[in-house]
């Protein structure tokens, strides 16, 4: 996915008001096992299927309110859908929006984690678009690689040139650019496989910015392990990790392109 970004002020959420209903818990029951309601996290996962901001907020206050005022402070995930659909129904929303909030929730509960990698030319654009995601999408994981990078740089058991950029004027053939960009890549993705692995392990997603990141990594986790039984070696299409990849590439126009590559050449 490539995009184009402008405005990394835009598309921020307004902060929510508390109520008087959000000191009241009420447990929902997924299986035998619960969590506790947030109308904000509702209002989120509205926002997400593409409700208005001021719709979600009211939907998710009038859903508390409801179940609050019924006495329902234990629901099961089922009937709590089966409520919100019917206040969704009556802002003017349905079919299309019941659809995407029952994917979305589906997604949620299978606890399968969603990666967002986030790369792109080196500016301030992507840990912008990076912190509206984290706060759009409600996810808190944000792997910042820039920052990582420039420790790693002089780190004593890191092989990284601290005083040489890929962009070095030395570099000047095309191969030589494209190789020492993944050999950064690498050792930025052996720094941060620890984090990676525990996100999946808990099963919670994240977000992974930066300019050295490669999105071509994460396709090994997709890709068929060697297993061994009985000693005998067996191929089996199995996944490193059961998760969902979104690249995000953000790019600039042509012009933006051409002026910031002539005051580069010009420094």
């Amino acid at each position: 996915m490539k995009t184009s970004f402008k405005d990394h002020n835009s598309g921020i959420l307004p902060k929510q008001t508390s109520s008087k209903y959000d000191y009241i818990k009420i447990k929902v029951w997924l299986g035998q096992h619960y969590y506790i309601l947030s109308r904000y996290l509702v209002s989120r996962m509205l926002t997400f299927i593409k409700v208005p901001q001021d719709k979600a907020v009211k939907v998710a206050l009038e859903l508390k309110k409801w179940l609050v005022d019924s006495e329902l402070f234990d629901i099961q995930q089922s009937d709590l859908e089966h409520h919100l659909f019917r206040f969704l129904e009556t802002e003017g929303f349905g079919s299309a929006e019941i659809h995407r909030f029952k994917l979305v929730s589906r997604f949620h509960q299978s606890r399968i984690p969603l990666v967002i990698v986030l790369c792109g030319l080196q500016s301030r654009t992507k840990t912008a678009f990076a912190q509206q995601l984290s706060h759009r999408l409600n996810l808190p994981n944000v792997l910042r690689t820039d920052a990582l990078e420039d420790m790693l740089r002089y780190h004593p058991d890191v092989a990284m040139d601290p005083h040489r950029s890929i962009l070095d004027r030395s570099l000047v053939d095309k191969k030589g650019i494209i190789q020492a960009f993944k050999e950064a890549c690498q050792i930025v993705h052996c720094a941060i496989q620890g984090d990676i692995d525990k996100a999946f392990h808990d099963g919670k997603s994240v977000i992974i910015e930066g300019f050295h990141v490669d999105p071509e990594y994460f396709a090994t986790y997709t890709t068929p392990e060697k297993s061994y039984s009985n000693g005998d070696m067996a191929i089996r299409a199995t996944k490193k990790h059961a998760c969902l990849v979104l690249p995000i590439i953000l790019y600039q126009d042509d012009e933006q392109y051409a002026l910031d590559a002539h005051a580069w050449i010009s420094s």
